[in-house]
């Protein structure tokens, strides 16, 4: 079973394996299907009995055996295809990695009694060597370079993707703005490289004026590989620390360039990562000036604060903790179709109604595009125009 649930599906090996079988399956069928059918006579009149014979025990059973061959038959090529239709929309996307992916989303989650810890105070970070917050990222060859990465104070080792712009160097004597993305359930880095075409956008914006020089980086949210959470949840791991505060002070070590100004650094994310870029950003209001908010859903949908509760839910709903934290000048960019099953369009105008002076919150609900990539991907580039927007 262990072996099963570890098959890559983002593997061109596995695509071409399934791909094969495919192929076998359909011309196996082709030769064998026709043998299947029993021969037809036409018996004349005369010959016809007068009256219908029970038919045998064995002439059943044949025909039960005819009917079984058939349906694998068919069944078997068209299942295949339709694996290998799916393996080719999860190759660029990365919904799931492997069939333990696959399986631990399937498996429902029962309710469970949680308990939000606190971001550990400044000191814990300060105790930390200097050179352990620096990360060694290599190239990938699409556009991004990764690294895996111990965050020194969570403990939580993850793949972490950048993507730098055309030209970047320590010492260019720039200073680059930084824009951290979450990945949603499921998902990882790559997806987020790959599906929104981010190291294409970042450029293009770049080139045309539309924001500063500026660094993507992508954490894993897969801590356990069960659904991610957004905060520090007792007796898990620090999903929070990893993300509000970990990753921020690693770019800072790894790309001594990046920006100190609150108004430089943005958090955003799609689907459950888009909850867990706001609820970051409350959770630190003094790292991230702008938030973007790609398809969440108002109250937690994923992770430990979905599982344990209404009470819980309805405390860390967005727009319930964006009316009750002290307004400080932050932007939100709230993006949500009005088909988007999940209540994006909803979560997004909740969040409008409690938004208060002097935050801003700029609402995109158009009225088609659903819970999807293509979505993401057309409204990526107007993310990046909305943030390059701000005075500051």
């Amino acid at each position: 079973m262990s072996l099963l649930r570890s098959i890559p599906l983002t593997s061109l090996r596995t695509i071409a394996v399934v791909l094969v079988l495919a192929v076998l399956t359909t011309l196996v069928a082709a030769v064998l299907l026709p043998r299947t059918v029993p021969a037809t006579t036409r018996a004349s009149s005369a010959d016809r009995p007068t009256r219908l014979a029970r038919p045998t025990l064995r002439t059943v059973l044949r025909a039960v055996g005819r009917y079984t061959a058939r349906t694998v038959m068919v069944s078997v090529p068209v299942v295949l295809v339709i694996v290998l239709g799916g393996l080719l929309i999860n190759r660029p996307m990365h919904y799931v990695r492997n069939v333990g992916d696959v399986v631990k989303a399937l498996t429902p989650r029962t309710q469970v009694t949680s308990r939000i810890a606190p971001l550990p105070q400044a000191s814990a970070y300060d105790a930390v060597p200097a050179a352990t917050w620096k990360a060694s990222f290599h190239d990938v060859g699409d556009g991004s370079k990764e690294a895996t990465w111990t965050g020194p104070v969570s403990g939580i080792k993850l793949p972490v993707r950048v993507v730098l712009p055309a030209g970047y160097r320590p010492d260019d004597g720039r200073t680059y703005n930084v824009l951290e993305g979450l990945h949603g359930w499921v998902g990882d880095p790559q997806s987020l490289v790959t599906g929104i075409a981010s190291p294409q956008r970042l450029q293009e914006a770049i080139d045309a004026g539309r924001i500063p020089p500026s660094i993507l980086v992508f954490p894993s949210l897969n801590v356990d590989g069960g659904q991610p959470d957004c905060v520090n949840i007792a007796g898990r791991p620090a999903v929070g620390t990893w993300t509000a505060e970990e990753i921020p002070r690693m770019i800072q070590a790894t790309f001594p360039n990046v920006t100190t100004q609150r108004a430089g650094w943005m958090i955003m994310g799609i689907s459950a990562g888009a909850y867990c870029a706001a609820r970051t950003a409350y959770d630190v209001p003094q790292r991230f000036g702008a938030v973007g908010v790609m398809s969440s859903y108002d109250l937690p949908g994923e992770g430990s604060l979905a599982h344990s509760g209404k009470t819980l839910q309805a405390q860390n709903g967005l727009s319930t903790m964006l009316g009750k934290r002290e307004p400080d000048g932050m932007r939100f960019y709230v993006l949500g179709a009005q088909d988007d099953s999940s209540g994006a369009a909803r979560a997004a105008w909740l969040m409008d109604d409690a938004v208060r002076k002097p935050d801003s919150l700029t609402v995109d609900t158009p009225a088609s595009g659903g819970h999807s990539w293509t979505l993401w991907n057309n409204y990526f580039p107007s993310l990046l125009t909305w943030w390059g927007s701000d005075p500051a």
